[in-house]
């Protein structure tokens, strides 16, 4: 079951990798499930200090633009920072292969879904 939220882009899903290994020739099957949250900003500022990117770990450097999403998950207020280069694999999970990735998942559901980044990126 998807659940896609406007205005959240990538996030939350229950994750399916069967259609794309069908595509691929791979067996496999993954299913995760995602509530959505209370409540939810998205916003794109630009770094004030140095934070760490929640997907790849990279430090996001002072004067970077970034994403940040701040919502409330479970009960839980919870502040996602995503850099520029995750924010777009992000996107192109769910461009080409209609998969919303949880937040700090996005790498995990690459590898569980057998794509790389190289992949993601090729036009």
């Amino acid at each position: 079951m998807n659940i896609s939220l406007p205005g959240l882009g990538a996030g939350f899903v229950q994750g399916d990798f069967s259609r794309i290994n069908q595509k691929r020739n791979v067996k496999m099957s993954y299913s995760d499930d995602f509530d959505p949250p209370e409540f939810y900003t998205k916003t794109r500022p630009k770094a004030k200090k140095e934070h760490c990117c929640c997907e790849c770990k990279k430090t996001i450097n002072v004067g970077d633009e970034y994403v940040r999403i701040t919502g409330k998950w479970d009960g839980v207020c919870r502040t996602y920072k995503i850099c520029l280069h995750c924010e777009n694999l992000r996107h192109l999970m769910y461009k080409k292969f209609d998969i919303n990735c949880g937040y700090e998942c996005l790498y995990m559901d690459m590898q569980d879904g057998e794509i790389t980044e190289e992949e993601l990126l090729a036009k």
